[in-house]
């Protein structure tokens, strides 16, 4: 199966990496990967600004998707600081 290009976002807080977020792209983008060291700002509120630079990058998306592993425990939603 082919794998689509990553759109890698970098998450830092005053001057700090604290994480990544990395998306896969095609017509399509799927939220491929949250991952947050020790972070002061709220999960959603890093989410919504690498989804407003993902937006910038590739101005012909038309649909972003993210995905739950169930079997992992995983439940769909993001919480957590």
């Amino acid at each position: 199966m082919p794998r689509s290009k990553l759109a890698p976002f970098g998450i830092w807080e005053h001057g700090e990496f604290v994480g990544v977020i990395i998306f896969g792209r095609s017509a399509a983008a799927a939220r491929a990967a949250v991952a947050l060291r020790q972070h002061e700002h709220p999960v959603t509120q890093i989410l919504a600004a690498s989804l407003r630079q993902l937006r910038a990058a590739c101005p012909g998306l038309r649909l972003i998707v993210s995905y739950a592993d169930t079997a992992q425990g995983h439940h769909g939603g993001l919480s957590g600081r």
